[in-house]
């Protein structure tokens, strides 16, 4: 095998393992700036999408996507084209696509999210 052949083979390599690297760079998100002191007890379900406004929104199928204001300490990352959703602990808890329920409640045009996101298994 050629040495360009070589080197080739290595860095596609290289890319799809850093594709999964928990160490991938953030995908920007709106989060709380602090832990909540209390949370809204209501829940919103519906798909996980990008959103141009938080980041990440949900799209619940009988309206506009509504905008997230993610709860504090969560981050988002690119994971080779599909965009995972991590909890304060830094575990993978939803990616783009799946079905969602989130605890929290409505400000003006915004879902504050509280609670643990779920995905939902049908």
């Amino acid at each position: 095998m050629s040495l360009g052949v070589r080197v080739a083979v290595a860095l596609a390599l290289a890319l799809m393992v850093g594709g999964c690297d928990p160490l991938a760079p953030p995908f920007a998100l709106r989060t709380a700036p602090a832990p909540p002191q209390a949370c809204m007890d209501a829940l919103i379900g519906g798909t996980l999408v990008r959103h141009a406004a938080s980041g990440l929104g949900i799209a619940t199928g009988d309206g506009p996507t509504m905008t997230v204001e993610w709860p504090f300490g969560y981050t988002a990352r690119d994971e080779t084209g599909r965009i995972a959703l991590l909890d304060e602990g830094g575990r993978v808890v939803a990616h783009v696509g799946d079905e969602i329920l989130v605890g929290g409640g409505f400000g003006t045009d915004v879902w504050y999210a509280c609670g643990p996101v779920s995905v939902v298994t049908e």
